[in-house]
């Protein structure tokens, strides 16, 4: 298999992972208790051909000399994200307060 076709297969199945975790908190946005998942993504490898012997005649250039090639994409890093949803009011006794004052103290 050619570099290009076995680059393409790998990103592939890493951005089909990436949309497994997506539609895994999509389902899940109204269960109580979920914390969602981010996903990251780094170059698995880069290779650089330096084609321009001499850097004084890319004058302009904003990005470092050579053409850089990659092999994929990798998933880096899952994170599980812990902030705090918000509240429900299911209007039983135990609901927790939405702001300070709001609590019944009479029995």
């Amino acid at each position: 298999m050619n570099r290009t076709m076995m680059t393409a297969t790998n990103t592939l199945n890493q951005l089909q992972s990436k949309i497994d975790q997506i539609s895994n908190n999509i389902a899940n946005v109204d269960t109580t208790a979920y914390k969602k998942t981010q996903t990251s993504f780094n170059d698995l490898l880069t290779q650089s051909f330096n084609n321009q012997p001499s850097e004084t005649k890319e004058k302009g250039r904003l990005t470092a000399p050579g053409i850089r090639q990659g092999t994929g994409a990798m998933i880096s890093q899952s994170q599980l994200v812990l902030s705090q949803g918000a509240l429900k009011t299911t209007d039983r006794n135990l609901d927790a307060p939405h702001s300070p004052g709001m609590t019944n103290s009479s029995p």
